[in-house]
């Protein structure tokens, strides 16, 4: 695991095994996959070996060469096709064709030109109601150490969202704040004790006994009411007609 969490710090290895919590994010996607599925930034399939479960066909990208060949190897499934390609290319678009839905998590805020990347994205999607299901870290204000490290750009607020489905082809269905218990961890982590290097050791302790014993309570609660704020902002776009 070592030379995963070197190689891929921003690729989702500290969540490996944060089986609750990976769960608990593909719960507020589920109902929007379906057919054929695009998932931009496979990280190390932590989302990918639950999306193939609801897809006729799932193609996962990223960037990075090793994250692809770790999803590639981890997760055996005929209609699971793993590619370490940048999508966000006419070349790519060209070969990858169209898709029912795309799967857009952790991945926005890495790239400096986000409106560009959500175009690219409506581009990808079919003429038929298809979805956009994204995923990013939420409030500028908690901004730290950890966002500096794994190459974030800015972290979003509702009203940003807004801004990319009012500039593209996209009407947008859902809008919402996640978990906002973790936004307390990482504010104090990153914000107040600036933390570093938090991927292996003790920093892993903290994921592991949030995924444990917190995160059922926090997403019962949350299921009943949405935070006003969370570590994450949840949307849900729809290709307009």
């Amino acid at each position: 695991m070592a030379n995963i969490n070197n190689l891929l710090k921003s690729s989702g290895s500290v969540m490996l095994n944060a089986n609750n919590y990976n769960l608990w994010q593909y719960e507020n996607f589920k109902p929007y996959i379906s057919g054929r599925v695009l998932e931009i930034g496979c990280g190390l399939g932590n989302l990918t070996e639950l999306i193939i479960h609801n897809a006729n066909e799932v193609v996962s990208v990223d960037i990075k060469k090793e994250a692809a060949e770790f999803t590639r190897n981890r997760i055996k499934n005929n209609n699971l096709n793993v590619y370490n390609v940048d999508v966000f290319s006419d070349k790519s678009l060209k070969k990858l064709g169209k898709f029912d839905t795309i799967v857009f998590c952790n991945v926005l805020e890495h790239i400096k030109d986000d409106n560009k990347a959500i175009s690219f994205c409506e581009r990808y999607l079919k003429d038929n109601q298809s979805k956009l299901i994204l995923l990013v870290p939420a409030h500028q204000f908690i901004f730290g150490t950890l966002d500096d490290e794994v190459g974030h750009y800015k972290r979003y607020c509702k009203a940003d969202i807004v801004r990319f489905s009012e500039q593209n082809d996209l009407n947008l269905l859902k809008n919402y704040y996640f978990n906002s218990i973790g936004a307390v961890g990482w504010f104090v982590n990153y914000k107040l004790l600036k933390r570093k290097n938090t991927n292996e050791g003790d920093g892993n302790f903290q994921v592991n006994f949030f995924d444990k014993y917190i995160v059922n309570i926090v997403r019962l609660l949350e299921s009943v009411i949405r935070p006003p704020f969370g570590i994450s902002l949840i949307s849900i776009l729809e290709k307009k007609v």
